[in-house]
């Protein structure tokens, strides 16, 4: 897969997870476009708005994702954790990433997205779970090999 490929499924990744706004994604395909002498017809449909479906790696309903896309996005959701303190956030976007997941990750991640739940409701302390939330997400965010 070519890398404005890889690159664009990334990023259609972390929109369906809500890690990256539409806004965010159209203003990254315009500036391919812009970048570009003859830009694919997928970064043009990004940038007018619309999640391409062809070719067909970017359809994560039929190619679901890899491990090393799912470390990707754990990396990315922490760095989103450390730009802000908005615990539903990011537990809504561990809970996203979760539904696209599978094996340990997703059992990681629906953990985290739980145990976030528990300390926005003051059922626990985040100051306790924090350690441990960042260790899955960093576990997951490890597996890129």
């Amino acid at each position: 897969m070519n890398i404005l490929l890889c690159e664009s499924r990334f990023m259609i990744l972390a929109n369906r997870i809500g890690a990256v706004s539409m806004a965010e994604l159209t203003a990254w395909a315009n500036e391919k476009v812009l970048s570009t002498d003859e830009p694919p017809s997928f970064v043009i449909d990004l940038a007018l708005g619309e999640i391409p479906v062809s070719p067909q790696e970017l359809d994560f309903i039929r190619n679901e994702t890899s491990e090393v896309e799912i470390s990707r996005l754990a990396q990315l959701i922490l760095e989103i954790l450390n730009r802000t303190a908005d615990l539903n956030e990011f537990g809504l976007h561990c809970y996203q990433l979760a539904l696209i997941s599978r094996g340990r990750a997703c059992e990681l991640l629906h953990w985290a997205s739980d145990e976030i739940h528990l300390c926005s409701e003051g059922i626990k302390s985040f100051s306790e779970s924090e350690p441990l939330i960042r260790g899955a997400i960093n576990e997951i965010a490890a597996n890129s090999a």
